[in-house]
């Protein structure tokens, strides 16, 4: 139970989705197609701003790490072209 008015599939009931200007219930959306679905999502995708989105403190040390050991020489590259070969090889 959440609160004391709603229990969990209560409140679901009435979580609404801002899409093309409209209000919808999320019965409505669960009665789309896939594929109409798949542009809702696209289309709130599409609406985050990357920006206000933090970077977590160790996707930045992660990075950090990588350009250390670039910078001391001691990370190797290799090409798509040699990925590539190296899968068609092993078929």
């Amino acid at each position: 139970m959440i609160g004391k008015k709603f229990t969990l599939p209560k409140l679901l009931e009435k979580i609404f989705f801002f899409n093309f200007n409209t209000m919808i219930k999320m019965q409505e959306i669960l009665d789309m197609s896939v594929a109409e679905r798949i542009l809702m999502i696209e289309k709130i995708w599409d609406s985050i701003d990357p920006a206000s989105l933090p970077t977590p403190a160790s996707h930045e040390q992660e990075l950090d790490n990588r350009l250390s050991r670039y910078a001391k020489g001691e990370t190797t590259f290799v090409s798509w072209e040699s990925i590539k070969n190296e899968l068609n090889a092993a078929k």
